[in-house]
């Protein structure tokens, strides 16, 4: 089996706003940026699921522009990501602003079934 659930996501959001796979230090904003490190589990029979805990943080200099779109965004996995071959889930969310920029962070439990 293979890791799909990166372009899974990609696919799903990345057209909502500028979307980066681990930390972009962009200038122009909002853009979000996404992380994961994946977990296989197998039997002899080689790999029957892959799960992990995916970080996806949405920044903007606005509040309200970033939460908005991190909501989208979390509309959007939830819908995109449950089915036959994916389930998702928020596990967590936390919100912080640091000289002026917000990040709006949503960790989604995500498993891949095939």
């Amino acid at each position: 089996m293979e890791d799909l659930i990166g372009k899974k996501v990609t696919s799903t959001v990345g057209d909502i706003c500028p979307f980066y796979l681990y930390e972009a230090e962009q200038d122009t904003y909002p853009y979000a940026v996404y992380f994961y490190t994946p977990e296989f589990h197998s039997t002899k029979d080689g790999v029957y699921k892959i799960d992990t805990d995916l970080t996806l943080q949405v920044y903007s200099q606005d509040f309200d522009e970033a939460f908005a779109l991190a909501e989208e965004i979390r509309t959007a996995i939830l819908a995109g990501m449950n089915d036959s071959q994916f389930h998702a889930r928020v596990s967590s969310t936390q919100k912080e602003c640091v000289e002026g920029v917000w990040n709006v962070e949503y960790i989604y439990n995500v498993i891949q079934l095939s």
